[in-house]
């Protein structure tokens, strides 16, 4: 279970920004200090208590003496003095407003709603019954290619190839209408329960009736968008070819900032964590405060390039590599002055056998090293992450022990993110959609399309859909 999931907030708590007081779900305003807290960070129930204990540990100090007293004078005055000279010769930050409104594109139980299913990506959802394998409909879309469908109530929202955002009903599979965008999306369409978000590699976010298909608003943006739309406290995340993180009221469709990023996309979507920002490029991972906006953190890979967004767990962001690795990194991890630099030259250095290996980076809790090529962002759960790769193999991989608990051979590559629904695993694999039992490993039933399966997997209450490399869209009950 994750901290993102609307099912099971309510053993969650919400950590005051302000002044750090644990509050229930649900609460607009902090107990202690009546703050906001939209911003807040969830905990459970473990970490709220250490919290607490803090606070009370704190409220138990003793004021300091004369001279504990004459030391905080001068500690002070030279704090006064450095934040004096970084306001006269830095310029200032730029703020993080948030959206007019509180619109979210967090998957409510039995829909997907984004990519990833939710706002840390996990592609888990916990207490999801098993379905049969049986085909409900399917539907080709006459395109060469289609991005995986989100799914909110009886609608199905898909983006095709050729340029296409087609509607369709997800009890019988027909379309109820069909909106040409102009451009074909590099990423799913998002879905905040009023408006329907598309970015267009020409250079346009687009917010759209649900209902209708009809534009609400559009925003020309610095550089093809090459994202799927993240929507999260009333603002729209999307990625730029140019290095550009944008972010757009939800609402109204105007911009609220942008910040830089290294080039180098590969398929991907902001990762919201409740207090950061996570933005991934091809090579690194940059974490973002999502207050003030300040890029406080990157992760550089030293090899290989990151595939899609981090899968976010706790405190701890685990992201595919697609020469074959699962890197687990710290989220409250921070960077000291010119460390970057020095490691990037010193792994450069050691990947030609011209220096011995580097010292561990800052932000890498583990690593656990694949051995195949990968293609797609695993999903996880509390117990294990699940991934496959280009030959076939299935892995799930115990996050305590950090070794395999099953390894599954398929027929096919696995070409697209796996999802878990309960205790079942739902990965596609060549020409086969196959359900496993998270625990063991059995195969309960498998499915075949007509081509090999290219998209992701998306499970909801009803069905579960995938797309084939002839654009089939398969509903399976």
């Amino acid at each position: 279970m994750t901290q993102t999931h609307e099912a099971g907030r309510e053993h969650q708590l919400i950590v005051c920004p302000v002044c750090g007081t644990p509050n229930q779900y649900g609460k607009m305003f902090c107990q202690d200090c009546r703050s906001r807290l939209q911003a807040g960070r969830m905990v459970g129930e473990e970490e709220a208590s250490r919290l607490e204990e803090n606070r009370e540990r704190r409220a138990r100090w003793r004021p300091p003496g004369r001279w504990g007293r004459r030391v905080l004078i001068w500690l002070s005055v030279a704090s006064a003095a450095g934040l004096l000279s970084l306001f006269l010769f830095s310029p200032p930050a730029s703020p993080l407003p948030p959206g007019a409104s509180m619109a979210s594109s967090d998957s409510r139980p039995g829909e997907w709603a984004m990519y990833g299913y939710d706002l840390g990506h996990t592609r888990s959802v916990p207490g999801q019954q098993p379905h049969s394998g049986r085909l409900k409909w399917s539907i080709n879309l006459d395109t060469p290619f289609a991005t995986a469908p989100v799914v909110v109530g009886d609608w199905v929202y898909i983006a095709t190839s050729d340029g296409r955002l087609v509607a369709l009903d997800a009890a019988s599979g027909k379309v109820r209408w069909e909106t040409p965008l102009g451009a074909p999306p590099n990423g799913m369409p998002a879905v905040d329960g009023e408006r329907l978000y598309v970015a267009l590699p020409d250079e346009r976010l687009l917010a759209l009736d649900m209902e209708t298909g009809e534009t609400r608003w559009s925003l020309s943006t610095t550089g093809a968008l090459i994202s799927s739309p993240v929507v999260v406290n009333g603002a729209v995340y999307v990625l730029s070819a140019q290095g550009r993180v944008i972010s757009a009221d939800a609402l109204t469709g105007e911009k609220l900032w942008e910040a830089d990023v290294a080039k180098g996309w590969s398929a991907s979507a902001v990762t919201w964590t409740g207090d950061r920002l996570l933005v991934t490029t091809a090579k690194e991972i940059s974490y973002f405060d999502v207050l003030s906006g300040e890029n406080y953190f990157t992760y550089h890979l030293l090899a290989g390039s990151v595939l899609g967004a981090p899968a976010v767990l706790g405190r701890e962001a685990y992201v595919a590599v697609n020469i074959g690795g699962i890197l687990a990194l710290d989220i409250d991890a921070t960077e000291s002055f010119g460390s970057q630099p020095i490691r990037r030259i010193w792994g450069s250095l050691w990947l030609r056998g011209l220096a011995p290996r580097p010292p561990t980076p800052s932000g890498l809790s583990w690593v656990y090293f694949v051995g195949e090529p990968m293609v797609a962002p695993p999903a996880v759960t509390e117990q294990a992450l699940y991934f496959g790769t280009s030959s076939g193999q299935v892995v799930a991989l115990d996050l305590e022990s950090r070794e395999p608990r099953w390894i599954f051979q398929a027929a096919g590559a696995v070409l697209g993110a796996p999802a878990v629904g309960g205790e079942t695993l739902y990965m596609g694999a060549g020409d086969h959609l196959h359900a496993f039992s998270t625990d063991t490993g059995e195969v309960q039933w498998s499915f075949q399309t007509r081509r090999r399966i290219s998209s992701d997997v998306v499970i909801t209450a009803d069905a579960i859909y995938v797309i084939d490399e002839g654009a089939n869209l398969y509903a399976i009950e």
